[in-house]
């Protein structure tokens, strides 16, 4: 997979049409009336929004496919420079494939890991948790890859994106606090719900794809309203939730999660009404 093809050109890859069809996020509308009539919401969501998208449709992608598409991303998220070209030409030689990659509509599940993984249930709760708590920031990518390739991080998220990814060391054994007051009380040493690793791992990460909050910003009205609620329900936090606003909202998203919305943790109750998270069976 290292030949080049000038027709393959990455501004204009043959067969991709994928660029533009997926639209940034909701409108206001869609939105106002989500509120009204949620199921009407989702059809929407899938039909014009993600088109080719359906809870339990994800299907392996051949690789060359994939690598067109990664390339034709890569560049467009770099922009017009001299030496683009080359850039491009450069990537797709050098390319590191994946051991397989899934795909649903536009969204992309990649796995780098011979590891045997459930992937049907990692599927299905990405399926739930974009059906309850759709991503807004572009196509989702969700990668499985070992720990030193993620700079030792068991999971993140790229900020400003709905990319994000899980360490392989966190597949199999249930959740065990990594270090005291780590994770949300109700997956806690007291709390009463089992949770895999990798499950709460990507609740967590999720808890970030969905904030309402720039990433890439220091500071904006949305991030020290973030940082007050930390501040103000601190008690109520694990210590890597009072590390930081962004993590605060993740933590609490978690732990609201893990109980369907029925949490008594003063902290999640309090960032669920600041968010407008609902929980609809």
């Amino acid at each position: 997979m290292t030949d080049w093809d000038e027709s393959e050109h990455p501004r204009h890859p043959a067969g991709s049409d994928r660029g533009g069809r997926f639209r940034r996020g909701p409108s206001l509308g869609y939105k106002v009336f989500a509120e009204v009539d949620p199921e009407w919401a989702k059809r929407v969501m899938q039909r014009l929004i993600e088109p080719g998208y359906r809870p339990g449709a994800w299907a392996p992608m051949d690789l060359r496919d994939y690598k067109r598409e990664w390339l034709a991303d890569s560049i467009a998220a770099m922009g017009d420079f001299e030496g683009a070209d080359e850039t491009a030409e450069e990537m797709w030689r050098d390319w590191d494939p994946p051991v397989a990659v899934y795909a649903n509509g536009p969204h992309r599940v990649l796995v780098d890991t011979e590891q045997d993984l459930p992937l049907d249930e990692v599927f299905a709760q990405l399926d739930e948790l974009h059906s309850r708590f759709p991503a807004h920031r572009g196509p989702i990518k969700l990668g499985i890859a070992p720990m030193d390739a993620l700079d030792g991080n068991r999971g993140l998220m790229l900020p400003g994106t709905s990319v994000l990814y899980l360490a392989t060391e966190i597949f199999g054994p249930w959740l065990r606090d990594p270090a005291p007051g780590w994770i949300a009380p109700a997956a806690g040493p007291t709390g009463d719900r089992k949770v895999e690793q990798w499950r709460y791992g990507m609740i967590h990460e999720w808890g970030h794809v969905i904030d309402q909050v720039d990433h890439m910003v220091n500071w904006s009205p949305q991030v020290g309203r973030a940082q007050d609620l930390v501040e103000d329900y601190m008690d109520s936090l694990s210590g890597y939730g009072r590390s930081n606003a962004v993590e605060g909202i993740a933590e609490a998203f978690t732990e609201w999660y893990l109980t369907r919305g029925q949490s008594e943790n003063t902290a999640a109750r309090a960032y669920a009404a600041e968010y407008g998270w609902v929980w609809r069976d």
